[in-house]
Protein backbone atom coordinates (compact mmCIF):
# COMPACT_ATOMS: atom_id res chain seq x y z
CA UNK A 1 0.00 0.00 0.00
CA UNK A 2 1.41 3.42 -0.69
CA UNK A 3 1.61 6.61 1.62
CA UNK A 4 -0.73 8.47 -0.24
CA UNK A 5 -3.15 5.51 -0.04
CA UNK A 6 -2.51 5.03 3.70
CA UNK A 7 -2.88 8.87 3.93
CA UNK A 8 -5.84 8.80 2.06
CA UNK A 9 -7.82 6.26 4.11
CA UNK A 10 -6.44 7.91 7.57
CA UNK A 11 -8.50 11.32 6.12
CA UNK A 12 -11.11 9.04 5.63
CA UNK A 13 -11.69 7.21 8.58
CA UNK A 14 -10.91 11.15 10.81
CA UNK A 15 -13.57 12.63 8.55
CA UNK A 16 -16.56 9.89 8.78
CA UNK A 17 -17.13 9.96 12.46
CA UNK A 18 -17.72 14.17 11.87
CA UNK A 19 -19.82 13.33 9.10
CA UNK A 20 -21.95 10.70 10.75
CA UNK A 21 -22.03 13.18 13.76
CA UNK A 22 -23.39 15.89 11.52
CA UNK A 23 -25.82 13.40 9.89
CA UNK A 24 -27.25 12.42 13.38
CA UNK A 25 -27.67 16.22 14.46
CA UNK A 26 -29.53 16.36 11.30
CA UNK A 27 -31.80 13.78 11.53
CA UNK A 28 -32.38 14.44 15.28
CA UNK A 29 -33.11 18.61 14.45
CA UNK A 30 -35.63 16.89 11.90
CA UNK A 31 -37.31 14.07 14.23
CA UNK A 32 -37.11 15.36 17.45
CA UNK A 33 -40.25 18.31 16.63
CA UNK A 34 -41.98 15.33 14.91
CA UNK A 35 -41.92 13.53 18.21
CA UNK A 36 -43.03 16.53 20.12
CA UNK A 37 -46.39 16.86 17.68
CA UNK A 38 -47.26 13.31 17.71
CA UNK A 39 -46.86 13.55 21.85
CA UNK A 40 -49.40 16.85 21.24
CA UNK A 41 -51.77 15.65 19.37
CA UNK A 42 -51.84 12.38 21.74
CA UNK A 43 -52.50 15.15 24.50
CA UNK A 44 -55.64 16.30 22.79
CA UNK A 45 -57.52 13.18 23.69
CA UNK A 46 -55.64 12.23 26.86
CA UNK A 47 -56.68 15.95 27.73
CA UNK A 48 -60.37 15.12 27.05
CA UNK A 49 -59.96 11.89 28.75
CA UNK A 50 -58.59 13.77 31.59
CA UNK A 51 -61.32 16.24 32.06
CA UNK A 52 -64.35 13.68 31.34
CA UNK A 53 -63.29 11.46 33.98
CA UNK A 54 -64.54 13.06 36.79
CA UNK A 55 -67.98 13.06 35.23
CA UNK A 56 -68.07 8.92 35.76
CA UNK A 57 -67.46 5.98 34.14
CA UNK A 58 -69.78 5.59 31.38
CA UNK A 59 -68.88 9.39 30.44
CA UNK A 60 -65.54 7.67 30.50
CA UNK A 61 -66.34 4.88 28.40
CA UNK A 62 -67.92 7.29 26.07
CA UNK A 63 -65.17 9.49 25.05
CA UNK A 64 -62.53 6.71 25.21
CA UNK A 65 -64.54 4.88 22.65
CA UNK A 66 -64.96 7.27 20.19
CA UNK A 67 -61.09 8.36 20.70
CA UNK A 68 -60.90 4.74 19.54
CA UNK A 69 -62.66 6.05 16.36
CA UNK A 70 -60.60 9.58 15.88
CA UNK A 71 -57.52 7.57 16.56
CA UNK A 72 -58.20 5.53 13.10
CA UNK A 73 -58.93 8.50 11.68
CA UNK A 74 -55.69 10.40 12.57
CA UNK A 75 -53.24 7.35 11.83
CA UNK A 76 -55.45 7.91 8.13
CA UNK A 77 -54.32 11.23 8.09
CA UNK A 78 -50.60 10.49 8.97
CA UNK A 79 -50.41 8.23 5.95
CA UNK A 80 -52.02 11.16 3.57
CA UNK A 81 -49.38 13.34 6.09
CA UNK A 82 -46.88 11.26 4.33
CA UNK A 83 -47.56 11.14 1.21
CA UNK A 84 -47.50 14.94 0.89
CA UNK A 85 -44.31 15.25 2.58
CA UNK A 86 -42.93 12.77 0.46
CA UNK A 87 -43.60 14.36 -2.77
CA UNK A 88 -42.67 17.60 -1.73
CA UNK A 89 -39.34 16.49 -0.37
CA UNK A 90 -38.57 15.29 -3.48
CA UNK A 91 -39.25 18.42 -5.35
CA UNK A 92 -37.20 20.18 -2.92
CA UNK A 93 -34.12 17.69 -3.09
CA UNK A 94 -34.68 18.17 -6.82
CA UNK A 95 -34.51 21.75 -6.54
CA UNK A 96 -37.70 22.21 -8.60
CA UNK A 97 -39.27 24.51 -5.91
CA UNK A 98 -41.99 25.67 -8.21
CA UNK A 99 -43.41 22.07 -8.45
CA UNK A 100 -42.85 21.90 -4.72
CA UNK A 101 -44.97 25.06 -4.00
CA UNK A 102 -47.40 22.95 -6.53
CA UNK A 103 -47.61 20.19 -4.80
CA UNK A 104 -48.11 21.66 -1.26
CA UNK A 105 -51.21 24.10 -2.66
CA UNK A 106 -52.77 20.58 -4.40
CA UNK A 107 -52.04 19.12 -1.21
CA UNK A 108 -54.17 21.40 0.91
CA UNK A 109 -56.69 21.89 -1.28
CA UNK A 110 -57.15 18.18 -1.78
CA UNK A 111 -57.38 17.45 2.27
CA UNK A 112 -59.93 20.57 2.28
CA UNK A 113 -62.05 18.37 -0.52
CA UNK A 114 -61.59 15.03 1.22
CA UNK A 115 -61.76 16.15 4.85
CA UNK A 116 -65.68 17.82 4.47
CA UNK A 117 -67.73 15.36 3.25
CA UNK A 118 -64.92 12.95 5.88
CA UNK A 119 -66.63 15.54 8.31
CA UNK A 120 -70.39 15.08 7.44
CA UNK A 121 -70.40 11.12 7.14
CA UNK A 122 -68.12 11.28 11.12
CA UNK A 123 -71.00 13.65 12.09
CA UNK A 124 -74.25 12.07 10.75
CA UNK A 125 -73.03 8.57 11.08
CA UNK A 126 -71.01 8.78 14.37
CA UNK A 127 -73.92 6.60 16.13
CA UNK A 128 -73.76 3.68 13.69
CA UNK A 129 -69.84 3.84 13.87
CA UNK A 130 -69.78 3.14 17.56
CA UNK A 131 -72.63 0.51 17.04
CA UNK A 132 -69.69 -1.53 15.92
CA UNK A 133 -68.26 -2.05 19.65
CA UNK A 134 -71.89 -2.84 21.17
CA UNK A 135 -71.80 -0.30 23.94
CA UNK A 136 -74.21 0.17 26.70
CA UNK A 137 -76.75 2.79 25.52
CA UNK A 138 -75.39 5.63 27.64
CA UNK A 139 -72.25 5.24 26.86
CA UNK A 140 -73.20 4.72 23.35
CA UNK A 141 -75.14 8.45 23.54
CA UNK A 142 -72.26 10.04 25.07
CA UNK A 143 -69.66 8.47 22.77
CA UNK A 144 -71.96 9.79 19.65
CA UNK A 145 -72.47 13.25 21.05
CA UNK A 146 -68.66 13.65 21.57
CA UNK A 147 -67.45 11.60 18.70
CA UNK A 148 -69.80 14.29 16.38
CA UNK A 149 -68.20 17.71 18.24
CA UNK A 150 -64.90 16.08 17.58
CA UNK A 151 -65.90 14.68 13.93
CA UNK A 152 -66.95 18.60 13.24
CA UNK A 153 -63.24 19.57 13.79
CA UNK A 154 -61.89 17.10 11.55
CA UNK A 155 -61.28 19.79 8.64
CA UNK A 156 -59.22 21.59 10.31
CA UNK A 157 -57.41 18.23 11.69
CA UNK A 158 -56.61 17.11 8.19
CA UNK A 159 -55.37 20.73 7.00
CA UNK A 160 -53.07 20.76 10.38
CA UNK A 161 -51.58 16.96 9.45
CA UNK A 162 -51.41 17.79 5.76
CA UNK A 163 -49.83 20.92 6.18
CA UNK A 164 -47.65 19.54 8.73
CA UNK A 165 -46.69 17.06 6.10
CA UNK A 166 -45.82 19.40 3.32
CA UNK A 167 -43.60 21.80 6.14
CA UNK A 168 -41.85 19.04 7.34
CA UNK A 169 -41.17 17.87 3.43
CA UNK A 170 -39.90 21.27 3.08
CA UNK A 171 -37.41 20.75 5.83
CA UNK A 172 -39.64 22.46 8.57
CA UNK A 173 -40.68 20.24 11.11
CA UNK A 174 -40.85 22.77 13.93
CA UNK A 175 -43.72 24.81 12.67
CA UNK A 176 -46.41 22.39 12.38
CA UNK A 177 -45.21 21.41 16.46
CA UNK A 178 -45.77 24.90 17.51
CA UNK A 179 -49.06 25.10 15.80
CA UNK A 180 -49.83 21.67 17.19
CA UNK A 181 -49.07 23.58 20.76
CA UNK A 182 -50.95 26.05 19.97
CA UNK A 183 -53.92 23.76 19.14
CA UNK A 184 -53.77 22.20 22.69
CA UNK A 185 -53.45 25.44 24.59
Amino acid sequence: MSAENLAAEQTDAAVLPTAQISTNRRVFNLAWPVIGENFLETMLGIVDTFLVAGLGAVALAGVGSSLQVMFFVISALSALSVGSSVLVAQAVGARKFERASHLARQSIVWSVCFSIPLALLGFFLADPILSIFRLEPEVATIGGEYLKVTMGTVVVLVVLFIGGGVLRGAGDSRTPMQVTALANL
